[in-house]
C-alpha cells in the first residue's frame, strides 16, 4: 500500500525553487505548512477560507480510488476559473469520461505517479482553444491522505500564462466540451 510520508525537506524546497506562477507559490506553502511529522497533509486539513480567494476558483480536487489493480481518479470539484475556461464541469466524472487516446495515459501516468509517491508535480501543459490553437498553463498536483495512511485526494491548481496574476476567470475558451 503506497504510504502518506512527504518528500524530504531538501526535496521540497529544490520543488518550490522551480515554481513560476504565484498562485502555484501561495497553494504550495499553503500545502507545506500542513505537512506534519514527515507526513502530507489529510484531506481534512483543506480549509477553504485559508486557501484563500485568489486560488479557489483554480482548484481541482480529484479523488483516488484504490479499489483496482491501479488508482483511478474521478474530478471531486472543480473551481469556477477552470469551469469557466474549459467550458464544462467534469465535477463527478471518471477520468476516463473525460480524456481520451494518449492525454488519458499520460494523466493516468503523472496522476498516479502523485499519488502512489505522495509528492507533488508541477507540468506545463497546452488547453486546445478554437481554430486549433493552444493557451499554456502550469499545473500544481499536490497530494493529500485520507484516514488510512495514502493518498485518497489530489489537488491541482491551473496557472493560465496568458491570464498573468490576475487569473480573472474569463469566458469560455474551449472548443467542443467533450473527451479531450
Amino acid at each position: 500500500m503506497p504510504s502518506a510520508n512527504a518528500p524530504s525537506g531538501a526535496w521540497l524546497d529544490d520543488f518550490a525553487r522551480g515554481l513560476r506562477h504565484p498562485l502555484h507559490v501561495e497553494i504550495f506553502d499553503f500545502w507545506r505548512s500542513r505537512c506534519r511529522n514527515g507526513h502530507i497533509p489529510r484531506r481534512q486539513d483543506i480549509d477553504p477560507v485559508e486557501i484563500g480567494v485568489r486560488v479557489l476558483p483554480w482548484i481541482v480536487l480529484y479523488d483516488v480510488d484504490w479499489t483496482g489493480q491501479a488508482p483511478r481518479f474521478r474530478f471531486r470539484l472543480v473551481g469556477t476559473g477552470n469551469v469557466a475556461r474549459y467550458g464544462r464541469d467534469s465535477t463527478g466524472r471518471w477520468f476516463e469520461e473525460v480524456y481520451s487516446g494518449g492525454v488519458l495515459d499520460e494523466q493516468i501516468e503523472t496522476y498516479s505517479d502523485a499519488a502512489q509517491n505522495a509528492r507533488p508535480s508541477l507540468a506545463l501543459r497546452q488547453l486546445p482553444v478554437k481554430n486549433k490553437e493552444f493557451i499554456p498553463y502550469e499545473r500544481i498536483l499536490l497530494p493529500f491522505a485520507g484516514d488510512s495512511d495514502r493518498v485518497d485526494t489530489l489537488m491541482a491548481v491551473i496557472g493560465f500564462s496568458d491570464l498573468g496574476s490576475n487569473m480573472s476567470p474569463q469566458a469560455p475558451i474551449f472548443g467542443t466540451p467533450g473527451n479531450i
